[in-house]
């Protein structure tokens, strides 16, 4: 159903823009960082990139564990559709957070370095981008399964 996907896609772009505001947040008040100017607003741009590939990650990752073995004996031996759900979050989980901790962690560490610059823009950029990636990772790993699975109680079980 064309709805369906739309607002899966809503809850997903919503999750990566969250990461933005709380990264401000966290830039102005735990790190006291007040310097921010036009260059700031492009680690919108960062975030996007990454976030978007952490969920085409997770999403594949969730309908490619439909097919693992371990799923297909789940389903012969007829258990309930509660744990198979659970069963193939785990899978998926698994298959993808190698994936999304090393695209994240090293971006993180890349920012950080730029910290140490003397050159004030510069610097505070790569401190404001470094929170964003490091809050948009905890977004994923907590947000997305738990939206992938609301997904696919409400409407793919249902057929729309």
């Amino acid at each position: 159903c064309v709805c369906v996907r739309a607002c899966m896609r809503v809850c997903m772009a919503t999750k990566v823009l969250m990461s933005l505001p709380v990264a401000i947040v966290v830039y102005r008040s735990v790190f006291q960082v007040p310097y921010f100017q036009f260059i700031h607003i492009l680690v919108i741009f960062l975030v996007l990139g990454i976030g978007a590939d952490d969920v085409f990650v997770m999403y594949d990752g969730w309908r490619f564990s439909k097919d693992s073995k371990e799923i297909k004996e789940m389903e012969q031996l007829g258990e309930e559709e509660d744990a198979i759900l659970e069963k193939r979050m785990e899978i998926a989980f698994t298959n993808t957070i190698g994936a999304i901790f090393t695209t994240s962690f090293t971006t993180i560490v890349s920012f950080l370095a730029t910290s140490i610059s003397p050159i004030m823009p510069i610097s505070t950029f790569g401190i404001l981008a470094a929170t964003a990636i490091f809050l948009n990772f905890l977004l994923v790993i907590s947000l997305i399964p738990a939206i992938l699975l609301t997904n696919h109680i409400l409407f793919v079980k249902r057929q729309c």
